[in-house]
Formats: structure tokens, sequence, C-alpha cells
């Protein structure tokens, strides 16, 4: 009975805070004291000297029994004071340590004895005790049972010798919480029932905080909510439970603007400036719908015009319908048209498959068909792939991964003559690394490549990569290649909550067997994004492999709510 009530005394009583620092030096003798507890025990005194000779001792024995010496007795111990100094004298007789034995779980058919930890043949401790009941009780919550129970109830041995104590963890399970709703708050704009599809909502689902925590970063992920957050959960007068949800709303419109200028050449041409102006709307009648429209002009002679539209969750489906439209005037040398039919499917909070079909119509001029042989031609592409986004907050991530593939078939068909097939392959990775709490690595990868059948990619056909989105210290699409591949390495220091200092090196690959060959190139430099009255201002200064400083290039650009 003894042991019995030393052992609930252990696991019950919790650690008061320290008080009555001494002001007075301590004479501590003792015996039969082991090293490591006799310094403890000089701390315990220090910390209660103002106390009695029996208020110490059940202190004394608290910290053994604390470490498992349950049958740990003072023999002696006295207590001395005098204005100038303090006398203290302990016999000990600490007895043998006891250990933990296999712990056993008891009412539990929700979690199983795997869910426990293997702390057998340790040494007794209060705080693994707490640890092992808060794991179970957190494992409890995460299926559903958040308010649960756990009551640790100790196991004596048969035997005294065994020095063995076998830790039952009875467990109270609780109401099955499943949640009927969510209740948002801070949504002025943005239509619940959208909010609730993207976060993969369906009524009556077990409830768990991680699980709505992930289920909330999603709505992070949109670009325009920030801040969501559960606030706890109400209870209707039949029973239902409905999830309160916090959240802060902005301005879903975009607008970008990038200005590039690219110097005077060695030749003697002369310098002139390129952009973009890339407008965005991303939560049309606060459904969620998306519109874009997009001009970029990359020299003197080409320029491009991009529009694009989504409907989200039409007729409640979990998918998105995305209609588009492009046109690029490449010089003197080809106008090329594209127009395409997407759709997304939302398979779980991260991962989303789409699908794509799409049609390219090329009008070569007189130019490019003497050049390069260039002919009219439609190209008609089926795409599939899926993107994984697990990225804390898109705009300015501190942490986490995005990956995007896919692969397309490709028919490419000329005026009387039999089509001919081809294979696209493309694979995006953004990955997060956090160094400090300020400081993080961001490195991004990405990879193209274009096949056809008869081993011949048109000129229109090949990518483009140069400037301030790919390989920075370079002009906008300077290098063109069938196979084509970069990777943007850099230490960002976070400045604020969109804005950051960083540094950067590019390195970039271009394959076209048929032009050039194989050639790689790299630049480096330096920038910044900050929060302005009117967006993020963002600067770029790069310098190509053998440019001088004078030859290097800026790309401003701005982005803006509105």
């Amino acid at each position: 009975m003894v042991l019995a009530k030393s052992i609930l005394l252990v696991i019950l009583i919790l650690l008061t805070g320290w008080t009555n620092a001494f002001s007075q030096p301590i004479e501590f003798v003792h015996s039969g004291v082991s090293e490591r507890e006799a310094a403890d025990i000089e701390r315990v005194l220090n910390r209660y000297s103002k106390e009695n000779a029996k208020q110490l001792s059940d202190r004394i024995l608290l910290l053994y029994r604390d470490r498992g010496y349950f049958d740990a007795v003072i023999d002696r111990f006295s207590l001395m004071k005098s204005e100038k100094i303090t006398k203290m004298n302990l016999l000990m007789n600490e007895g043998k340590s006891y250990s933990f034995g296999k712990s056993r779980l008891k009412n539990s058919d929700i979690i199983g004895e795997e869910s426990l930890g293997d702390f057998e043949g340790e040494n007794i401790s209060k705080e693994l005790i707490r640890n092992e009941a808060v794991k179970i009780s957190t494992e409890l919550a995460e299926r559903g049972y958040p308010l649960s129970k756990v009551i640790v109830n100790p196991v004596i041995p048969h035997s005294e010798s065994e020095h063995e104590v076998v830790l039952e963890f009875d467990l109270e399970a609780g109401e099955l919480i499943e949640i009927d709703s969510v209740l948002f708050r801070g949504n002025e704009n943005t239509n619940p029932r959208f909010l609730l599809n993207e976060m993969q909502f369906n009524k009556g689902m077990k409830y768990s905080v991680t699980g709505f925590d992930r289920r909330l970063s999603s709505l992070n992920r949109l670009g325009y909510i920030s801040n969501a957050k559960q606030l706890g959960i109400s209870s209707g007068l039949n029973g239902s439970k409905a999830l309160i949800v916090n959240l802060e709303e902005s301005s879903a419109n975009r607008m970008q603007g990038i200005i590039g200028y690219i110097p005077e050449s060695s030749g003697g041409s002369e310098g002139y400036f390129t952009g973009s102006l890339d407008f965005g709307f991303g939560n049309l009648f606060g459904s969620g719908r998306r519109l874009q429209a997009k001009w970029s002009k990359e020299d003197r002679n080409t320029e491009e015009l991009k529009l694009s539209y989504e409907e989200p969750y039409p007729f409640d489906l979990n998918l998105k319908l995305g209609l588009g439209f492009s046109q690029l005037v490449q010089d003197s040398s080809y106008l090329k048209r594209n127009s395409e039919v997407r759709v997304k499917i939302p398979f779980s909070i991260n991962l989303t498959l789409f699908g794509e079909s799409a049609r390219e119509n090329i009008n070569a001029r007189s130019f490019a068909q003497e050049e390069y042989g260039l002919v009219d031609h439609s190209i008609y592409l089926v795409t599939g792939g899926f993107t994984y986004d697990d990225r804390d907050f898109p705009a300015n991530p501190l942490k986490g991964f995005y990956y995007e593939t896919s692969v397309s078939t490709a028919l490419r068909k000329e005026s009387g003559k039999k089509g001919e097939g081809g294979r696209r392959v493309s694979l995006i990775a953004e990955y997060y690394i956090g160094i400090t709490n300020r400081s993080i690595i961001s490195l991004n990868i990405h990879a193209f490549n274009v096949r056809t059948d008869d081993g011949k990619v048109p000129f229109s056909d090949l990518f483009r990569v140069g400037g301030a989105t790919s390989l920075r210290g370079y002009r906008e699409n300077q290098f063109r290649g069938a196979s084509v591949g970069w990777a943007n390495i850099e230490y960002r220091l976070i400045t604020g909550k969109i804005s950051r200092l960083f540094v950067f090196t590019d390195i970039g690959f271009i394959s076209d067997r048929q032009q050039e060959g194989d050639i790689s190139r790299f630049s480096y430099g330096a920038g910044i994004r900050t929060s302005t009255a009117v967006g993020q201002l963002g600067i770029d200064f790069g310098i190509g492999e053998g440019d001088s400083f004078s030859n290097g290039k800026i790309h401003l650009s701005l982005n803006g709510a509105f």
C-alpha cells in the first residue's frame, strides 16, 4: 500500500514553482546520497531554505519518488539556522530505483497498443509519463475525440523484488465529434460555398485539429484569403456541430507590371525596354472565378497576348473548368495562335489532377520559310498531369514544396500532308528550406522537352528561355531549344509578409541539335521585393556569363491589388 501511494504521488502531483530564494549560505552534509541526487537536493534546499525541516523532508522524498526511488527513506534530517549560516544534515537510504515495465491500454477500441511508446526498462520519469499521456490524448483527438481523457493507473508488480512499474492508460474517449457545417467570419465578399469546396469539406467529417488546419491552408493559398484559423466548435440544439473559422480577406484583383532594360550592345545597337502587363481577377462575384489577361513585349518586334478564364466547381461538381487563348507575334518569323480547354480535379487538399485539350495554328512569314524552313501548320495537343502544393504562403513562402508535371501527346498537321506525332514533357519543382526564422533557401527547377516522330522540331515549337522569370541577366527569351532546363537558387532574408531581400544564381541548359547544339549558361545577382502603397515592388539585377557589371540586366516589377 505504501508503494502504491508513492507511485500515485509521483504520477499525479504537479511541480510547484520555485520560490523563496535563499538569502544566506547553506552548509549541506549528507550520507547515502548518490552524486547526481546530491546536486539536485542541494538546489532544492537552496530554493526552499526558509521552509521547516518537515517541509524540506517532503520535498526531498518527492524528488526521489519522481525519479523512481519509491523505497527511499530519510533516516535522519536535521536543520539548524543561525544569522550567518544554515546547516543541514541528511542521512539517506535511497533503496533501488524502479523502472518502467511494459505499458498497456484499457477501455480502448479506438487506438491499439502500437500507439504506446516503448520505454520498458527506462527509469521512472514524471515528464515521460506526462508526454505519453499527451501523445495518446492527441491521437484520440485526431481521430475525432477531442474531449477524451487519459487516466494513468500504476500496476504494482506481484513481487517487490521486480522493481518494475507497469503503467495502465485508462481511456475515456468521450463523444465522437463530427462536423456538420463550417461558420466563416471575415469573408465579406467570398461565397461560403466556394470556401467549403476549396477546403474539400463534406458534412459529417470527423473532427481533427491538424486535419482541418491542413484544409484551411488551402484557403491561405488562394492569395486573397489569409490567417484562416479555427476558433472553436459550437453545438446546435439538435446536437449538430459547427466549426467556427476566422479569416482575413483582401482584394483578389491583381495587376503586375514588369519593365526590363536591355543596354546598348557592343555592336552599336541602341538599348531598349521590354516588359509585360498582367491583369488578374481572382474572385469574380465572390465565387472564386478567375479571369486573366496578359500582354508582353520581349523585344522591339515580338509581342504576346494571353487570355484565360476559370469556372470553379460548376453545379457543385468537384472540378474546375477553364478556357484559354493566346497569340504570339514572333518578329518577322511567324504568328502563333493557341486555344485550349482545361479541367482540374482536386484529388486532395494538396494534390490536383488536370487535363487539357489545345489547338495551335502557326502562320509562317516568308522570312521564317526561307531561314528555318517553317511552313503553315496546326498542332493538336492532349495533356495530362498533376500538381502538388503545400507551401504555407505562395506569395512569399517560408516553407513548403510545389511540384507540377505534365505529359502531352501532339499531332502536327500540314496542308495536304499526313499528320506527324510528337510529345511534350514539363516539370516544375519549388522547394523552400527554412534556415532561421527569417531566412530561407529557395530552390526552383524547371525542365521542358519536345520531340517529334520525324526528329525535326519546328522553330515555332521550341521553348524560350531567358529574362526575369528564368535566366536573369539575359534578354527576355534570348535562347530557344527543344530541351531546356534551368534552376534558380536564392538565399532570401524575409523582411515582411510580401517583402524580402535575396541573392541568386541562375543556371540554365538549352539543347537544340538542329541549330546550335547544347549550351549552358549561368548568371548571378541580387534583388528585392518590398511592400509599397501601390503593391509589391520588385527589382532584380542580374549579370550573365562573361558580362561586365555595366552590361547587367535590370528587371523591375510591380504587383499591385485593386
